[in-house]
């Protein structure tokens, strides 16, 4: 077993910077800001007396013109790296984005108008050897075709892969981690910056390193690479599959649960919310996957 406190390896999307208290990434440093403010007013200030020197007649107003443009271009840098960057999990009230919702309803309401063939219900397609079945989408290659309700234990305890994501994960004394630093939130937070991305066609799940690879995935896809890290921080973590209550509708969806030392907690993958204590009313787990093994009807 690893010495020290797990610690994530992650990079801030632009637009962030890394709080010394939490580890968490966080929109606006003002120390940062301030710094660079006086350090872009110094730069222009030296730039215009130097225009200014080198005149017959030198003009103070070209020294304050610098200083100002340049002002204006920290002000202009900031403002846009405010807007290009992506909201926190925490800016939206919905537990589970629409996006989601939506295509998942979708999903849903496909499979009762298309259900599969029966002799297609009891088997696992596997891309990886290039096969494929009548009825059942093509997967992409490394990912597998959920065919039945039983794959999603068989596909998940293939997928749970912690030591394909190990790199995400360092461990460091107490005393050179931030404070504060929680490292189920940060996972939480960093698997929030990635996109949601339905499937086209079918239920086809991907590795973790897939996922990673591609900065997107679907609930599953997102989940299983959330465990994963988690797991490879040394977290009692579970893939959990059930169903999301919606005013919507009903709807089949992946989500992580666990326990650290602060006790039980979920992460909703596809935006990052961290619920800690009691598990929201809208979710209904059906299986649990954790080492290996699967529990259905976990409650």
């Amino acid at each position: 077993m690893p010495q020290g406190v797990p610690f994530l390896n992650k990079k801030c999307p632009f637009g962030y910077t890394i709080d010394a208290t939490t580890g968490l990434c966080t929109l606006f440093n003002p120390w940062v800001v301030s710094g660079v403010c006086l350090g872009a007013g110094a730069l222009g200030l030296g730039i215009g007396s130097a225009v200014a020197r080198n005149r017959v007649q030198p003009n103070p107003r070209e020294a304050v013109i610098a200083v100002s443009a340049l002002g204006a271009g920290l002000a202009v840098g900031l403002i846009a790296r405010a807007l290009m960057a992506p909201s926190l999990p925490t800016a939206s009230s919905a537990p589970i984005p629409d996006k989601v919702v939506e295509s998942r309803l979708m999903q849903a309401s496909l499979k009762h108008e298309r259900p599969p063939p029966a002799s297609v219900t009891t088997q696992l397609v596997k891309l990886e050897t290039g096969a494929t079945l009548p009825g059942v989408p093509p997967c992409e290659p490394g990912c597998v075709c959920i065919a039945s309700t039983p794959d999603w234990c068989t596909t998940a305890q293939a997928f749970i892969r912690p030591r394909d994501v190990g790199f995400m994960v360092s461990y460091v004394v107490q005393t050179s981690a931030p404070p504060k630093y929680d490292f189920v939130a940060n996972v939480a937070q960093w698997i929030s910056f990635f996109k949601y991305q339905p499937d086209p066609l079918g239920d086809v799940w991907c590795p973790p390193l897939q996922t990673y690879s591609r900065g997107m995935g679907d609930c599953e896809d997102l989940s299983l690479l959330t465990t994963s890290v988690l797991v490879a921080g040394g977290v009692d973590t579970s893939l959990t599959v059930g169903t999301v209550q919606d005013p919507r509708g009903d709807f089949g969806h992946a989500w992580v649960e666990g326990t650290d030392a602060l006790g039980w907690f979920l992460i909703e993958a596809t935006n990052g919310k961290l619920y800690r204590g009691q598990r929201p009313a809208i979710y209904e787990p059906v299986l649990r996957v954790r080492g290996g093994r699967c529990a259905w009807g976990y409650s």
